[in-house]
């Protein structure tokens, strides 16, 4: 967001013109983005009409990474300046990461010495919960879809742990906010990273941690399967939590009539952005740990019909038109009822 955009740029600059002895003005944002709009950037409106500032082109991307990347003076002062936790890990890459064409080009690279003060960079900003608003923007059926970012401490510790699997700064970090935070109610506020919760939890093997992940999996009972990443909980623990097979075996029909009620009400989501790919996936993986045979054919037709429209009108349209015809055939019947009630007069 341009918002967001101007504080991560005013912190930046003023520590490159304290490094390289410019003066500064409190325009030189507005100005810059005035001079860049349609050349470097371009400037578009999200679906909730917000301003975002994006590059004009990936070239342009790729030529500031290949700039960056050849001056090191450059890239400390970078993550000293950090500001967005989402910032460490889409911007920086991994020791011995590949480039990805697909995902991200090129990304900055660091040496030994500044990949560590980047961990360290990303536990300061993992303590202050602050991400950028700017939705994830993805593509599904040839189609943009974007989905908000949404800080959770599971999510975030996730990502520190596979982004610097290596560093034992970090693992003390995560295991100590592990053993500090109420994990009960990190648990119910993670949503969809309820699984990474689990696996770290058991990864760095938390006291009483089957304690723990039995009560996870008590409030789903009670509250219900709401999302694919639930049923990956279950999977997970299949085949790594001391005890589970006892614990399923006393609650299985419950959290088999969770599924299948979940499995009914995920019909309704589905439409021309989202094919329930993930449901059905997990739930192909529950079948398969489990031996069950619990049925998604609904999802597949759903997904199928939404696959014909081109957008939200088209579906829009023909909606309309049903209900239209609909409406016309009761009129009719509701007239045919009147005439014969005049008839019989």
């Amino acid at each position: 967001m341009r918002d967001e955009l101007r504080l991560a740029f005013e912190k930046f600059y003023k520590s490159l013109a304290k490094e390289y002895n410019f003066s500064i003005a409190p325009s030189d944002f507005d100005s810059a983005i005035k001079e860049l709009d349609n050349n470097f950037t371009s400037i578009s409106m999200d679906d909730d009409g917000k301003l975002i500032v994006s590059f004009h082109n990936p070239s342009i991307k790729d030529f500031l990474i290949v700039l960056i990347n050849s001056n090191p003076s450059i890239q400390e002062i970078l993550i000293d300046n950090l500001i967005y936790y989402n910032q460490a890990f889409y911007a920086f890459k991994k020791p011995n990461e590949k480039d990805n064409y697909w995902i991200d080009k090129y990304k900055v690279n660091l040496d030994s010495d500044l990949e560590k003060k980047l961990a360290l960079k990303s536990i300061e900003l993992t303590n202050d919960m602050k991400v950028t608003s700017t939705k994830t923007t993805y593509t599904h059926n040839n189609k943009k879809v974007m989905k908000p970012n949404i800080p959770n401490i599971s999510k975030q510790l996730w990502m520190l742990d596979e982004r610097f699997i290596l560093n034992l700064e970090v693992q003390n970090f995560i295991i100590a906010t592990l053993v500090d935070i109420n994990l009960k109610e990190a648990f119910i506020t993670s949503g969809q990273d309820r699984p990474s919760l689990i696996t770290l939890i058991d990864k760095y093997n938390i006291e009483a941690k089957e304690k723990i992940i039995y009560e996870f999996l008590d409030y789903l009972k009670e509250d219900n399967i709401s999302n694919s990443e639930d049923i990956q909980c279950l999977c997970y623990c299949k085949d790594n939590i001391h005890g589970f097979n006892d614990y399923y075996k006393e609650n299985e029909e419950y959290f088999i009539e969770s599924i299948e009620s979940y499995v009914d009400s995920v019909e309704e989501e589905i439409d021309i952005y989202y094919d329930g790919e993930d449901i059905i996936n997990a739930i192909d993986e529950f079948n398969q740990l489990f031996g069950y045979d619990i049925q998604y054919a609904n999802l597949h037709e759903k997904a199928y019909q939404m696959g014909h429209y081109e957008d939200g009108y088209d579906l829009w349209k023909e909606t309309s038109m049903e209900q239209k015809i609909d409406k016309e055939i009761e009129d009719r019947y509701i007239d045919s009822i009147f005439e014969t009630l005049t008839s019989d007069q």
